[in-house]
This record gives C-alpha cells, sequence and structure tokens, in this order.
C-alpha cells in the first residue's frame, strides 16, 4: 500500500511544516531530497512514528497510522535512521533479531548475508567499524520483511561496493511490494536507484514545502536542481 502525508504541521520552534502534503507509491524506490534542516529526517520520524504531527494525518493506504500501537508498527516497517547505535555490548546475531517478532534463524540468516555482515555474526556491535555497523542496522531494519521501508542516508560510512549492495537491496525489496523511503544527499545516487524523488525546501522564514514530487527522470532537471540546490548538474 501507499503512504499518504496530509497537511501536516510541525514546529520544534519556527513552523517545520504547514501544511505539508505528499504521497509515496508501494512498489517503488522514493528518495526524499533537500537542503540541510528541510525536514527530511523529521518527515522519515513522523511516518515511523517517533515524532507526533500537531495537526495533519499520516495514513497508510486509507487508514490512519495516528492510534496505531508500537506492535503494529513494528510489524509493518522497518526504519534505519540516522547514526544509530546499540547502547550494549551484543553480538551482531542478537542486534539483527530485534528486528523480529519471533526468532526465525533462516530470516536472521539471510538478512545478515544480504547485508554482508554474517562473517560478523558472532562478534560485539560495539567493535565494528561505522560502515560494519551500519550493515547490521540496515540488516535489522530488513530481517522482518516489512511493507514499508524507512531509511535514512542508508548508504552513510559505506564504501562504492557496498553502497551498490544497499540500494540494490532496497531497489528488490520495492520490486517485490514494499513502499521504500529513502533520505538523499546524493542527487546521483538518486537519479540511478529511485523511482520517484519528493524535493523539500525551507525558506528561511518559512516552513518546508514541496517543490516538486514524481518520477526522478522528470523531476531531477539540471533547471531545478539549480534553482534547489544551487549547483550545476552534470550528467542529468
Amino acid at each position: 500500500m501507499s503512504v499518504h502525508v496530509k497537511a501536516l504541521q510541525f514546529a520544534y520552534g519556527p513552523p517545520l511544516f504547514d501544511g505539508l502534503s505528499c504521497s509515496f507509491s508501494s512498489g517503488r524506490v522514493t528518495g526524499i531530497l533537500g537542503e540541510n534542516g528541510c525536514g527530511k529526517s523529521t518527515l522519515l520520524k513522523m511516518i515511523a512514528g517517533i515524532e507526533r504531527p500537531q495537526a495533519g494525518m499520516i495514513c497508510w493506504g486509507s487508514e490512519s497510522m495516528a492510534g496505531w500501537s508500537p506492535e503494529q508498527r513494528a510489524r509493518l516497517m522497518g526504519y534505519l535512521g540516522q547514526g544509530m547505535r546499540s547502547a550494549w555490548a551484543m553480538p551482531v546475531r542478537d542486534v539483527v533479531a530485534l528486528g523480529l517478532r519471533e526468532v526465525q534463524e533462516t530470516n536472521l540468516n539471510e538478512a545478515m548475508k544480504a547485508t554482508d555482515c554474517a562473517h560478523l555474526a558472532e562478534r560485539k556491535v560495539t567493535e565494528l567499524s561505522a560502515g560494519e555497523l551500519q550493515r547490521v542496522m540496515l540488516a535489522r531494519t530488513l530481517v522482518g520483511d516489512p511493507a514499508l521501508i524507512l531509511a535514512d542516508e542508508p548508504t552513510t560510512g559505506l564504501d562504492p561496493r557496498h553502497q551498490q549492495q544497499v540500494f540494490t537491496l532496497l531497489q528488490n525489496r520495492a520490486r517485490a511490494g514494499a513502499t521504500v523511503l529513502v533520505v538523499l544527499h546524493d542527487l546521483n545516487a538518486a537519479q540511478t536507484w529511485c523511482d520517484d524523488v519528493v524535493i523539500l525546501s525551507r525558506p528561511e522564514t518559512d516552513a518546508a514545502h514541496v517543490v516538486a514530487q514524481g518520477q526522478a527522470s522528470d523531476v531531477l532537471t539540471p533547471e531545478r536542481i539549480h534553482a534547489v540546490f544551487g549547483v550545476v548538474s552534470v550528467g542529468f
């Protein structure tokens, strides 16, 4: 099913969202783009239920998610936030298993293999490099085969091979029917791997708004990239 964001209002101080609306289709990878401070991560947290909008609605299909319990959200979605770490010196296998409602050895092994961290299964997460930990957290996000995947800069700290691996995994999940939302700063990655994009912008004195949304090939034009990001694009 699709995610529909309807007239969101939210403020930490100055308004961040004041009537923000957008939609994310199932079976597609949608990139959420925009400059720093425009609300990309906050929007993802609201969809995940970590932050609560002060007004407006977020729907899974036609159903509002406002009253959902943590258990309902856990059954539906996998969330990979920025800089996620484990506070305890747990083995990698146990951290990945946190993404499951019940221990299923096959799911664990497949998720760790897909994210190239199976060889780390017995290592403590506190002993891992930043890139290794990112792959472990991605495995935890994907292990329960969620219908909704929310990933905030999922390739941070990864080398080019593992970046490609992550995007391939997310794309494959979308092709299998999942709704995949990815916060990105890399415009080339968005053009290469995203089916759709939503571009947010936040003028200094105003709330964030959607500049454009639609198929990546239609939205990521040189003119729009220059207007939003202030850079001259190459290869678009």
